[in-house]
C-alpha cells in the first residue's frame, strides 16, 4: 500500500522524498490510508456513499424513469391508431439509447470517466442486456408453449 501511495504522489509531480514522507504520514492512520487508496486509485468517494436511503431512492428514480421512457412509443400507438407499430419500436429503441447515453453521462460524476466514454459504456452495457434479454426470451419460449401461458 505505501509503495502504491508513493506513486501516485510521484505521478502528481512530488519528489519521491515528499511523496515517501505523504505516505508515512497518511499510513498513520489506517482509515485515512484506506480513504486515500478509495479516491486515487478506485475513484471511488466515500462522502457519496453516506446516505444509502438517498442512492435506493435515487435507483428507484433511474430504474422508474428507464422503464416508462422507452413505453411512452407504445403507448401513443395505442391511443394513435395511425401510429404503426414498427414505427413504434424503432422510436422505443431510439429512446433506450438516448436514455442509456444521459444516465451514462450522469454516471460519469461517480465513475471518473469521461462524459463521452461513460454515455458510450452505459449505452454499451444496456444493450448487451436488452440482446441478452431478448435470446432468453426466445429460447425460454421454445420450452414454454404458449397454451400454458393463461
Amino acid at each position: 500500500v505505501e509503495e502504491e501511495l508513493v506513486q501516485f504522489y510521484i505521478k502528481k509531480g512530488f519528489s519521491k522524498e515528499t511523496s515517501e514522507k505523504i505516505a508515512d504520514f497518511l499510513l498513520k492512520n489506517e482509515n485515512v490510508a484506506l480513504e486515500e487508496m478509495l479516491m486515487h486509485e478506485l475513484k471511488v468517494f466515500p462522502e457519496e456513499f453516506e446516505s444509502p436511503v438517498k442512492l435506493g431512492f435515487l435507483m428507484s428514480l433511474y430504474l422508474i424513469v428507464g422503464g416508462i421512457i422507452p413505453m411512452v412509443p407504445f403507448i401513443i400507438s395505442y391511443l394513435i391508431r395511425q401510429f404503426q407499430f414498427s414505427l413504434a419500436v424503432a422510436s422505443a429503441m431510439a429512446l433506450i439509447i438516448i436514455t442509456l447515453g444521459i444516465f451514462g453521462i450522469i454516471g460519469t460524476k461517480y465513475t471518473g470517466l469521461t462524459k463521452h466514454k461513460g454515455a458510450l459504456e452505459q449505452i454499451g452495457t444496456g444493450l448487451i442486456a436488452l440482446v441478452g434479454s431478448y435470446i432468453a426470451g426466445i429460447l425460454l419460449a421454445h420450452f414454454i408453449p404458449a397454451t400454458f401461458l393463461p
